[in-house]
Parts: C-alpha cells; sequence; structure tokens
C-alpha cells in the first residue's frame, strides 16, 4: 500500500531556469509593471484569504492600507504608485472566520520610470474620444514605456545588466502576437517577456563576409516565428568625378584601385533570422544601389554625400514581399524576397532611372509600412537636407499604380491645427489600427495621435520630458510609437484534489485555478527523477476566474520511479509549476 505527500512547489521561469520561490511578488523584487499580482500557497483548512498591503514600514507613518478578501491565495490590483516600496502579508481564514495562520510580511519595489536620458516622460492628453479610438495601449520606444489611453504608464523596460539600459537607446518597441516585447536596445535586437526575461537576442557582434554588421532603426519578429531587423555594413564604391583626394580621405575611408578612387561607406542590408540565431535571409543594397545615385547628391564639402539611409522595413502578409524606405534617397522599394530584385520603387527620380513612380511626391520619408489593400503607409517628413522644408503629411500611397495615375490613396497634413506648424523634419512612423484608423507619431513634433479615415482626430497627445532637477517641461520627440491591443497576465495556482489507488494504478487528480486575466490550457507532464517524461497530457482551456481538475492515471511501473514530479505547464506563457510526489 502506498502513501503519498503532496508537496506544492510554485517555481516559474526566471533567467537560469531555477526555481524562484512560492511568493510572488518575490520578496524584495524590483517590478516594471503596475498591475500586481500577489500569491502564496494554499494552506489546508482555509475556506478564504485576506491580502494587506501598503506603501511604508509598519509603526511609521504610511499610506492608505488596503484589505482583498477572496477564495484563493491569489490576489491582483491596479495601478500602484511608480517608484515606491510595497508591504504586504496574507491571512488565511477557517471556516468559522477564526485565523489560521499570517503570513510573514513582504516587500517589493515599483521601480523609478525613467528615459535613456534619466528624464520622465508625460503624455499630455488633448483629445481621448473612448468611443471613437480603437483603445488599447501605446508603445513608446525612447520613452521605454507602455501607456495607457488616459496617459499613464503601466509597464516600462526593466533595468538589467544585459540589456544595457543606461548605455544604449530603445528603439522600435512593440508588442508580439505571442505577447512578448521586442525592440532594438542600441545595436542589440532583442525579444523578452513581461517579465523582462529574455527570450532571444540576435547573434553578436555579427560578421558577413569578414564586414561587420550594425543593427539599427527597425526589428520584426514575423507570423513565421522569424526575427528580421535592419542592418549596415561597410562597402567600398566608386567615386564618379575629380575630386582631391584628400578631401574626400576627410570623410571616408579611400582607397586607389588602378588610378580609381573607392570610398568605404555605409550600405543597408536586411537580415531574417530563425529562432535559433542562424541567418536564413539577406537582401544587400549594395547590390542595387548605383555608383551614379551614390554620387548624384553632394554634401557640404561640394563632394559625392553617399548616402542613402534606410530606416524602415516591412513585409507582407504571405511573406513574398519586402518593402524597404532609404530616407537619404526619399526611396521606397518593393523587393520580391525569392529573386531579391527590386522590382518597384517610389519617390525621388534619380540617373539611374529609380524611383520609378511618384516623382517628387515625398523627401527623407520614415516608415513604409505595407497594408493589405496593396498600398504603403508613410510619414513624410518633407525635409531637404540641411534642414528647412515644407508641411509633414501622413500619405497612403498605392503600391501598384500606373505612371498616370494620382498614387496618394489618403493624406493628412500636419498642421491640421494651429498647436504646431505641421513640420518634422524626421522621425516617426504609422501604424494601421484594427478599425482602420492611423496611429501616427510625429516624430521630432513631439506629438502622437490616431486619426479616422474622415480625418477626425479620435485621440491627441504631446511628449514631454524633465529631468528631476528641472522645473520646466520640455518636448520629448519619439522615434517610433507602436499600438498594444492588450496585455496578458499570465498566472495560475495548482493544488492537489485527491488521489486513489485503482488496482495497480494510481488515479491522481489536480485542480488548476486560472488566476490571470487571459483563458489558458496548460500541459500536465509526468516525470521520474532523470527528468525521463512517462505521461504528458494537455488540459481543456481554462477562463479567468475558473478552475479545471485535471486527472492522471499513473501505472504501476511508473509508480516504481524513486520520484515522481507533476510539472503543470501555461500554454500562454513561461510559467509553471511542480508538484513533487513522495513515497
Amino acid at each position: 500500500m502506498f502513501k503519498f505527500k503532496i508537496i506544492i512547489l510554485i517555481a516559474f521561469f526566471s533567467k537560469n531556469l531555477s526555481a524562484f520561490g512560492k511568493i510572488l511578488p518575490a520578496d524584495n523584487s524590483v517590478l516594471h509593471y503596475n498591475r500586481i499580482y500577489f500569491e502564496e500557497e494554499f494552506m489546508d483548512g482555509a475556506s478564504h484569504y485576506e491580502l494587506t498591503y501598503f506603501d511604508s514600514i509598519p509603526g511609521s507613518q504610511r499610506g492608505e492600507t488596503i484589505h482583498l478578501s477572496g477564495k484563493l491565495p491569489a490576489f491582483e490590483t491596479h495601478d500602484l504608485k511608480w517608484n515606491t516600496t510595497f508591504y504586504w502579508y496574507l491571512k488565511a481564514y477557517g471556516k468559522s472566520k477564526n485565523i489560521l495562520r499570517r503570513g510573514n510580511l513582504h516587500r517589493f519595489e515599483l521601480l523609478k520610470v525613467e528615459s535613456q536620458n534619466k528624464e520622465f516622460t508625460r503624455l499630455v492628453i488633448k483629445t481621448n474620444k473612448s468611443e471613437k479610438h480603437a483603445g488599447g495601449y501605446i508603445c513608446l520606444d525612447y520613452s521605454r514605456s507602455i501607456y495607457d489611453r488616459e496617459g499613464k504608464v503601466v509597464w516600462t523596460i526593466p533595468v538589467a545588466e544585459d540589456m544595457h539600459p543606461e548605455r544604449n537607446q530603445i528603439r522600435d518597441m512593440k508588442m508580439t502576437s505571442e505577447n512578448t516585447i521586442t525592440f532594438l536596445n542600441g545595436n542589440f535586437p532583442l525579444e523578452i517577456d513581461l517579465e523582462g526575461n529574455i527570450l532571444w537576442a540576435a547573434p553578436y557582434p555579427y560578421v558577413i563576409n569578414a564586414d561587420t554588421v550594425f543593427y539599427h532603426h527597425d526589428f520584426k519578429k514575423t507570423t513565421r516565428g522569424t526575427y528580421m531587423v535592419m542592418g549596415n555594413k561597410r562597402a567600398y564604391r566608386k567615386v564618379i568625378g575629380s575630386y582631391p583626394i584628400e578631401k574626400l580621405n576627410r570623410e571616408f575611408e579611400v582607397k586607389l584601385v588602378d588610378g580609381q578612387i573607392y570610398c568605404k561607406v555605409l550600405m543597408n542590408c536586411i537580415l531574417e533570422f530563425n529562432k535559433e540565431g542562424k541567418l536564413i535571409w539577406l537582401w544587400d543594397a549594395n547590390d542595387y544601389i548605383t555608383d551614379e545615385d551614390l554620387n548624384f547628391k553632394k554634401g557640404p564639402m561640394k563632394i559625392p554625400g553617399f548616402a542613402t539611409h534606410a530606416n524602415a522595413f516591412s513585409e507582407n502578409e504571405a511573406g513574398t514581399k519586402v518593402y524597404v524606405g532609404f530616407r537619404d534617397l526619399s526611396r521606397i522599394v518593393r523587393i520580391d524576397k525569392k529573386s531579391k530584385k527590386v522590382e518597384q520603387s517610389y519617390g525621388e527620380k534619380y540617373p539611374s532611372g529609380d524611383a520609378q513612380l511618384g516623382a517628387d511626391l515625398f523627401r527623407r520619408q520614415h516608415d513604409a509600412s505595407v497594408t493589405k489593400r496593396q498600398t504603403i503607409l508613410l510619414l513624410n517628413n518633407n525635409s531637404p537636407p540641411g534642414g528647412g522644408g515644407g508641411v509633414s503629411s501622413v500619405m497612403e500611397i498605392k503600391e501598384n499604380g500606373l505612371v498616370s495615375d494620382s498614387l496618394v490613396v489618403w493624406k493628412l497634413n500636419l498642421n491640421f491645427d494651429t498647436l504646431t506648424d505641421g513640420k518634422s523634419i524626421s522621425g516617426g512612423d504609422v501604424v494601421e489600427l484594427p478599425n482602420s484608423n492611423l496611429l501616427v507619431c510625429a516624430g521630432l513634433l513631439n506629438r502622437l495621435f490616431e486619426v479616422s479615415r474622415k480625418k477626425e482626430i479620435v485621440w491627441d497627445a504631446f511628449v514631454q520630458a524633465k529631468r528631476d532637477e528641472e522645473t520646466e517641461w520640455r518636448n520629448s520627440p519619439q522615434y517610433r510609437c507602436n499600438w498594444v491591443k492588450e496585455l496578458k497576465w499570465i498566472h495560475f495556482l495548482c493544488r492537489e484534489q485527491s488521489f486513489k489507488k485503482n488496482g495497480k494504478e494510481l488515479e491522481y487528480t489536480l485542480n488548476i485555478y486560472n488566476t490571470g486575466s487571459h483563458p489558458d490550457h496548460y500541459i500536465v507532464d509526468l516525470v521520474n527523477e532523470n527528468s525521463t517524461s512517462l505521461l504528458k497530457t494537455e488540459t481543456k482551456p481554462v477562463k479567468p476566474g475558473s478552475n479545471l481538475k485535471h486527472t492522471l492515471t499513473i501505472n504501476e511501473k511508473d509508480l516504481q520511479s524513486k520520484e515522481l514530479l507533476v510539472i503543470i505547464k501555461s500554454k500562454q506563457a513561461s510559467d509553471f509549476k511542480i508538484l513533487k510526489i513522495s513515497k
């Protein structure tokens, strides 16, 4: 006759995949989100639990004390104050309302929300028509944070040494469909989960044919689970015309081959990596951009500028075409992914004949986002080299227009009101939302807004920043903003429900409680002391606030193992828990 003792070990993946403990938030942890989930282990005989938390130490002046009551040792609260230390404890009550246990006092902090420059950023909301905008949240890359539509920070990139947050600028921060965050940390593409664990990092440094690639500006996780990123590498290109070599040498690394001068210049490339970090696709602009086009425009020293500077790319839904925007060429190109050939180009015409369509339609644009309607969205900065320029605009152009066609499908000039002059000489992007509205980051205008197709501004905000020692708020331009539909907070509890001997088998039933914010289902894996999987099953979906009983039938052979572990893994996140069955 077997006698089993069930010990619940609550664990989740940390950076080294070690067990982190039974208490959430972990004692003395520093959190980078203000929707806080509290959890302790079950206590036998408890009918309900009470959470108490406050923002000061006992015995001293403190803020409001909050009490929450529930049937599970798991609670959630929202909108806690940033840059604050909190304390909490749990009480377990019996059926007669007697206290069975008062848990230990625990402590955690919410970090101070700062940009890379040690500035605090705020959104000044001018318009917020909640019945007309798409809802959700807004990612701001330079501000390193996610904001709600009232302008409050709900999540920020954590401080972690392996991310080097204080030495690098965050760009192109966005949320994936898997509830993860991707961004460029300086020249380093990263994917992290909401807890801040690094899930993927690009090979770094990365060298192609002895050329080091520097990642920059745009980074995307595809629906295929691969990662595409923009890069720069150096190449020697021919100088057309007669220029003093010493003058060229002030700006470029120069070499002379058979009397011909070549300058070493930056050339863009697009790289695609798989989950293992292996390069699976590469497009090199050095194979496309001609010497004639590179030499066409002159810099301040009256020598060729050799400037192309790509700053954005996108991929069509089928994954067959890639669109790349070259700011300094005022050009967007469409690339056939299989052949790697440029099959269409839009923008300023150069000596080579490219761009083929839309001559002088836009200047020094940002973004090149293809839609499902065979159109391209961009922010026309409309700024010539050296400054000046006209009013900037949001534009949607036809992908397959004819030369005689008007390419512009939709346009909005940024001087739509008197709050700005509408001129943004750099930065910005355009995101199409599920309700067909457009979310626009106006770059140097430090303005974010959502606009309907009827050109109604349904949400409008200005980004400002200041340091602790400053009294005045300053304009805070952003490179890109992105839209987040929702943040999925995945949590669950589990405990032994029952176990009974049935002949030579054991029927072991556990109860799984979904304490998170979204539906989830779970992989239940029975393993032995050698980490060999003996039985793996999957539960039915469990709604938030609901629970599910799940039974494992363990045979006599497996019962002879020295140790049996039941590992319950969320399908939505890396969170897992372990039930240890000891004889």
